[in-house]
């Protein structure tokens, strides 16, 4: 047993324990009416009554019996039992009717056990803490007023007012938004991906920031931009690093009084 409260206790399974009695982990145990106020969870599935488990009980102490087949093999991390008691009244007191002592106990428990039940459910609650001023903590704060339609694919959030509220941006495309925004940034060779569902579909002469900088995209990169030597990056346009090679060559050429085949001209003297 690793936790427990009032109203549900948690195992963990080590493939030989097929029986676990219903009590808290002080040895308390949780008193159960009927075995339809059971509700058994392995791994979060919920399990089947008779199927996949048994009940058993010595007074109102609860013993749950896996089944052959159906025993929550090692490392079995929650094995949940919750008691579940349904809203009912089981009792009918009548005027002038011979009051059953057994019948009233077995109701007044009956509502102990319900009472229990509401408690625990609260507790797991989203909540204010008791130690907030009226002023932080009121039922304007914590009451959503928005319809089921503009609530669809929203998550909460608190506004500006510290009330509750919905986003306004569509929380399942929420994925597709950030894969696009990787694709945009870092996608190569290929071109940049459209996603809906998570599902990529190429756009058409789109590319990426990195193969903007550094690839080959049709019109060239920065870097091709910046550094290809000698051929041309694009049609007749070269490289910034080809054009300053050229204007060098050309002042060297245009300081040069030569014969046109690299000799200097005769009579002229250097200096």
């Amino acid at each position: 047993m690793i936790s427990t409260d009032i109203n549900r206790a948690e195992f963990n399974g080590d493939a030989s324990a097929t029986a676990f009695v219903f009590r808290t982990s002080g040895g308390t145990d949780i008193p159960v009416k009927d075995v339809s106020h059971i509700k058994v969870y392995v791994g979060a599935v919920l399990k089947t009554l008779t199927t996949h488990y048994t009940v058993g009980f010595v007074g109102t102490t609860a013993t749950i019996t896996f089944t052959v087949g159906n025993v929550p093999p090692s490392g079995t991390a929650n094995i949940l039992f919750i008691r579940d008691v349904p809203f009912t009244q089981d009792t009918d007191l009548a005027n002038n009717s011979q009051l059953d002592a057994e019948s009233l106990e077995s109701q007044l428990d009956l509502m102990v056990n319900q009472s229990q039940q509401i408690n625990d459910n609260t507790s797991r609650n989203l909540r204010f803490s008791d130690t907030l001023t009226a002023v932080n903590a009121t039922e304007t704060h914590s009451t959503l007023n928005v319809t089921s339609a503009l609530r669809a694919n929203k998550s909460l959030k608190f506004d500006a007012t510290g009330n509750l509220a919905v986003t306004t941006i569509d929380t399942d495309k929420a994925e597709d938004y950030i894969l696009e925004a990787k694709s945009y940034a870092t996608q190569t060779p290929a071109v940049v991906n459209h996603y809906s569902a998570g599902v990529a579909s190429p756009q058409t002469n789109v590319y990426s920031s990195l193969e903007h900088a550094v690839g080959s995209p049709p019109d060239g990169s920065a870097k091709e931009w910046a550094t290809t030597d000698t051929v041309a990056v694009t049609g007749s346009l070269y490289s910034a690093k080809q054009y300053a090679a050229n204007a060098a060559l050309s002042e060297t050429s245009s300081n040069c009084p030569c014969d046109g085949v690299g000799g200097k001209l005769g009579g002229i003297k250097e200096k």
